[in-house]
């Protein structure tokens, strides 16, 4: 593996593990919430639009 493709997958990991992170820290459901029959949904702003609440 060359350097950059190396440093492109470190990248990515990184992009994953941030965003399962986020997803963690964003979502405070308790055991109760998780044991009823939800489905959930997550949906992202590449432009971070969601943490503005002129825009919601």
């Amino acid at each position: 593996m060359s350097a950059g493709a190396a440093a492109s997958s470190a990248a990515a990991a990184e992009r994953r593990r941030l965003l399962a992170q986020e997803e963690e820290e964003m979502t405070p459901y308790s055991p109760t919430d998780l044991a009823q029959d939800w489905e959930f949904k997550i949906v992202r702003s590449a432009m971070g639009r969601f943490g503005n609440p002129a825009f919601l």
